[in-house]
């Protein structure tokens, strides 16, 4: 297990690269099914980037409290690609994060 917190006003991108890193070289021995990949809020749009930086199809990916309507506008426009078996979880009456399904519309 990997774990880190954050730093206040960490560059997600930076984040996400370094975090692509770590999962590409945990991979060289660890089968990709079982490396997850965890965010909620920030953390999930990190978490998003790194499966888009991975581009494993075996990875998890679980993103919490992201998918406001105009972040998946954004990412599409971004055209960042979701990859992996990626779980997105909110709360129905959370009125900042909303449901991913369009982004795994083609």
């Amino acid at each position: 297990m990997i774990s880190q917190a954050r730093l206040q006003n960490t560059d997600g991108v930076d984040q996400a690269k370094k975090i692509a890193e770590q999962v590409t070289t945990l991979n060289a021995g660890v089968p990709a099914k079982n490396i997850t990949v965890v965010g909620a809020s920030k953390g999930a749009s990190i978490a998003m980037f790194v499966s888009h930086l991975v581009e494993s199809q075996e990875i998890n990916i679980v993103i919490m409290a992201i998918c406001h309507l105009d972040i998946v506008k954004d990412l599409k426009q971004g055209q960042i690609s979701l990859f992996g078996n990626v779980l997105s979880i909110y709360d129905s009456a959370d009125e900042l994060a909303g449901s991913c399904q369009d982004l795994f519309i083609l």
